[in-house]
């Protein structure tokens, strides 16, 4: 149906970028005259190895900030994460401009062409996976649906790669439990002989 937001980002957040932007690349013309649109922000969110033990496992994800995604002159530009900062002020932490970012706008398209499809609302957020080094586009619907735009060992190449995977979260099970078991103890907090 429609796709919502239940994290409202800091009304600050698109002039932060601009700014930081600016920073970067200092030329006033960034984009050979094109203008810089930026989305409304998606959440990002980051699940931990040892909160992946179930089907369930989404609801630890814990919420760290949000991603934009920039677009200009008819194409992805990239995309850039702020945090909150003390003030409720958006904070710009970072600015990726490469496939991924590509592949990510991508999935935001694709999410948008199945949440029409879908009966009630969903949120669409970033999942981040840094220990298994996946990231996805997340549609809170039920059930959930993923669409990953960076997973090593399914590598995307280019953009029409990018698509659903009704097999995600099995997936992501059964890596974070080899994950898991090849972890020297010392590290799952046991103390070592």
């Amino acid at each position: 149906m429609a796709i919502t937001i239940t994290h409202n980002a800091p009304a600050s957040g698109p002039l932060t970028i601009m700014r930081a932007l600016g920073d970067l690349n200092p030329s006033t013309d960034r984009l050979g005259g094109a203008r810089i649109d930026i989305s409304a922000p998606l959440g990002l969110y980051r699940l931990g190895l040892d909160d992946i033990d179930s089907e369930h496992s989404f609801g630890h994800a814990l919420f760290v900030g949000w991603r934009y995604l920039l677009e200009g002159g008819g194409h992805g530009v990239g995309a850039a994460d702020v945090v909150p900062s003390e003030g409720g002020q958006a904070r710009f932490t970072s600015l990726a401009r490469n496939e991924q970012a590509d592949f990510l706008l991508r999935a935001a398209h694709v999410a948008e062409e199945i949440a029409s499809g879908l009966s009630g609302d969903c949120e669409a957020r970033i999942l981040i996976v840094p220990s298994l080094y996946v990231s996805a586009l997340w549609l809170t619907a039920d059930p959930p649906v993923f669409i990953p735009f960076l997973d090593p060992l399914r590598p995307i190449r280019t953009v029409e790669d990018v698509a659903v995977r009704p097999d995600f979260t099995r997936d992501l099970l059964a890596r974070a439990k080899v994950a898991r078991d090849r972890r020297p103890e010392r590290e799952i907090g046991m103390p070592s002989p």
